[in-house]
């Protein structure tokens, strides 16, 4: 079962376990907990008493319909830092790294700075209609490697975050490795240099 929409309010714990936690949606129990919640991991760790090594970092792109001349493949354009990708019916420019805490909203100076870099690599930078302007954070650790395991804090708590720019490509083996530590198996990969036991969380 999936609950959508729900906020999580307070982690309520007895002794070095998670006991349940309280939601806008009910109150939930389980034997185990998986916290991955991405840039917004730091900010429920702080509920239990965990300072994860992390922050967001903000990126932003901008989509537009293809335009009549646009590149074959996806790109980088490594002197602006501008990533170009085309499909079928779009076309979009992203890229940029924004250390400005939780800030929301779109910053026009890096807005700018992606149609600038997309001009400077690309015959045609832009398409023909703005379709969506966007910003996102990406779950930045401190050391740029994810932060996947079980807490040394809490005994039934297992974090699975801080992927940076690679959290859809790198999903699949998260939860696989996840899965496996969970069930007790033998894991796919060994996941040592993901352990929060290296930040003491």
């Amino acid at each position: 079962m999936i609950e959508s929409g729900a906020r999580i309010d307070q982690f309520g714990t007895q002794q070095d376990r998670i006991d349940h936690v309280r939601t806008t949606r009910g109150v939930f129990r389980g034997d185990r907990v998986v916290m991955a919640l991405g840039a917004w991991s730091p900010l429920l760790a702080n509920q239990l008493g965990l300072r994860l090594p992390m922050q967001p970092g903000k990126g932003y792109s901008i989509t537009y319909s293809r335009p009549a001349l646009a590149p074959r493949h996806a790109l980088v354009l490594r002197e602006a830092a501008v990533c170009v990708t085309t499909w079928e019916t779009g076309f979009r420019l992203g890229s940029t790294m924004e250390f400005s805490g939780y800030a929301e909203g779109l910053n026009r100076t890096r807005l700018d700075a992606l149609r600038r870099g997309a001009a400077q690599g690309l015959h045609v930078s832009e398409g023909p209609v703005v379709q969506e302007e966007w910003w996102g954070w990406r779950p930045m650790s401190v050391d740029e490697v994810p932060i996947i395991g079980p807490s040394s804090r809490w005994s039934n708590l297992t974090l699975a975050t801080a992927h940076g720019m690679l959290g859809v490509s790198m999903s699949a083996a998260t939860g696989e490795l996840v899965a496996s530590m969970l069930r007790g198996g033998a894991p796919s990969l060994d996941p040592t240099p993901y352990a929060p036991s290296r930040f003491g969380v």
